[in-house]
């Protein structure tokens, strides 16, 4: 079996037969091959792109208005059931 084609299925947790590497060979030479022709080229005047910083789009956290905490406490209140400010839904996880 071909030392790429050893190291590859090594990684790739595999077990070839005589015949399987016999099959894959070409395929995985070829696959190999490409990446070497990737691995050759000349970037050094390539600019990679750079991430944005996202510290300045992010809004400073709040605490909830007045209003949205009273509408809060009013829709628990208008539900079927609630208990201490919650909702109150059946158990659906037995214990």
């Amino acid at each position: 079996m071909d030392l790429d084609l050893q190291k590859v299925a090594k990684l790739a947790r595999l077990r070839l037969s005589s015949d399987e590497a016999i099959e894959f060979a070409p395929q995985i030479e070829s696959i190999l091959e490409h990446v070497r022709s990737i691995q050759s080229l000349e970037l050094s005047s390539v600019r990679m792109a750079q991430p944005q910083s996202s510290a300045g789009h992010l809004r400073a956290d709040q605490a909830g208005t007045e209003e949205r905490v009273e509408a809060s406490e009013r829709l628990v209140e208008l539900s079927p059931g609630s208990m201490n400010g919650y909702f109150e839904v059946p158990q659906v996880v037995s214990q």
